[in-house]
């Protein structure tokens, strides 16, 4: 059980890092990035549920899910932001 949140918060770290890094926003803090990839893998988790996909494979499955759902919510918060 704590295993399974640690490797939850790494994949939401690492998720969070490289949404970070694609679209080039900087400077927000390591709580922040923590807080976008958990909540991008569960947005990411949550659409490949309602589009019936899986992730496949332990890691890089799930990564890539949870990068495309942090994608989604920085984009969401950058153009909140804005305007």
């Amino acid at each position: 059980m704590v295993m399974d949140i640690l490797i939850f918060l790494m994949v939401g770290l690492t998720a969070g890092v490289l949404a970070g890094l694609i679209t080039h926003e900087r400077g927000q803090g390591l709580v922040w990035v923590v807080i976008l990839g958990v909540v991008g893998a569960l947005l990411g988790g949550l659409s490949l549920d309602l589009l019936e996909l899986r992730a496949r494979g332990d890691f890089v499955g799930p990564l890539l899910a949870s990068v495309a759902g942090s994608l989604i919510v920085l984009l969401i918060t950058v153009f909140a932001r804005r305007g």
